[in-house]
């Protein structure tokens, strides 16, 4: 498991390497980022009630390994985190490729995760992307980089503003504190976005 945590500094982000989850204290604004491909801490009793009542809904979700790994991060966080400031925390799972990212904020949160791949992603942009999204791909020196930067911020900002698919092509407002990093697992990378009100 990976972890970081993400701090807005005098307009921009500064990215810290957490070694153990005690060690966290979340300050407003804070973005926590757990990242992982295993589930050792999943047990049904560590669910919590809606994931519970989701299970009942959906039982196959349970021989889900993407379903397992982000519930344990989840379950991990919550072991182990002393939330010293009693404050409400937020939280926002995606998986992609049997790995998972948790994001924890203060802050109502989205995150997003894609494994980065070759593909062709001009039919995404159509119908996804508008005029200004098109043009910063077509003109990038990264075009499958920037791709997934606006995808990943597209589907994080749906989750944040709990969206169907149906809006993909509507948001994507930078204007939202949002942050993208690449991740590397194995010989795979991931790009995530997280993005807050």
């Amino acid at each position: 498991m990976k972890i970081w945590i993400i701090r807005q500094i005098d307009g921009g982000f500064k990215k810290d390497i957490i070694y153990d989850i005690k060690d966290i204290r979340i300050l407003s604004g804070d973005i926590v980022l757990l990242f992982g491909s295993d589930f050792k801490y999943y047990s049904y009793d560590n669910l919590s009630i809606s994931d519970k009542k989701r299970l009942k809904h959906y039982p196959n979700l349970a021989d889900k390994i993407e379903f397992k790994i982000s519930r344990s991060l989840k379950a991990a966080f919550e072991k182990s985190y002393i939330n010293i400031d009693k404050v409400p925390l937020y939280y926002s799972i995606s998986h992609s490729n049997n790995h998972a990212i948790l994001a924890i904020s203060t802050k109502f949160i989205g995150v997003d995760l894609e494994l980065i791949k070759n593909r062709n992603f001009d039919i995404h942009m159509e119908y996804c992307f508008n005029n200004h999204q098109i043009f910063r791909v077509e003109n990038s020196d990264n075009k499958l980089i920037e791709f997934y930067k606006i995808w990943t911020l597209k589907e994080a900002q749906i989750k944040l503003l709990n969206l169907g698919f149906y809006a993909i092509d509507k948001v994507g407002d930078e204007d939202l504190m949002n942050y993208s990093d690449i991740i590397e697992s194995g010989n795979m990378k991931f790009i995530y976005t997280a993005v807050t009100f």
